[in-house]
This record gives C-alpha cells, structure tokens and sequence, in this order.
C-alpha cells in the first residue's frame, strides 16, 4: 500500500471520530429540554377561550411539568415560561392566568 493511502486512511479515520464526537455532544445536551420547549409543552396544557385560561386550579400535569422545569432551569427563567406560554394563548385576561400560574409555580 502506498503512503498516500495510508495517509488517506489516517484522515478519514480522524474525521469519523471527530463526527463521532460531535453526535454524542449533541445528543448529550438534548436530553435537557430547552425554555422553549417547556414553553411549547406548557401551552399545548392550557384549555382557554377567548377570555380566560380554564384548567389552570388543581391541574397536575402542570405541577409535574413545573417541577421538571425547577430542576432543569434556573429561577429566573420560571416566570419567562409562564408569561410567554400565556402570550401564546392570546387570551383576554391574561394577568390573571399568569398570576394563577405564578401562584402554582411557587408552591
């Protein structure tokens, strides 16, 4: 086998390892979900009409997914999610539903 070859080889070698490593440093940092997701996941929850959020009081699905998020993010961006997801909704009374979330967020 000539050298060039086996320099051939070397590289291509390398480049697989190197694309290697980068999968698993993807798939590694998606195991977290993002603030976006939660967002996402936390509007696809809300029941809500024109006016008003309607499944908000003793949902436990919501209390589950608050916890995950207090373990995967910091409190900073707790409020964030629950404003945006609500701003989604483009329901009337949307102070009201944040500060009902809010209120469930802190327990």
């Amino acid at each position: 086998m000539k050298r060039t070859e086996l320099e051939r080889r070397v590289r291509q070698l390398k480049r697989d390892q190197k694309h290697a490593e980068y999968i698993e440093r993807v798939e590694g940092s998606r195991e977290s979900r993002s603030v976006a997701a939660y967002i996402d996941e936390l509007f696809e929850m809300l029941y809500y009409n024109d006016q008003e959020v309607m499944n908000i009081p003793d949902n436990i699905e919501i209390f589950e997914l608050f916890e995950e998020l207090k373990e995967d993010h910091p409190e900073k961006q707790w409020h964030n999610v629950v404003r945006k997801a609500i701003r989604k909704t483009g329901v009337a009374k949307r102070k009201q539903a944040i500060d009902q979330l809010s209120e469930y967020l802190e327990m």
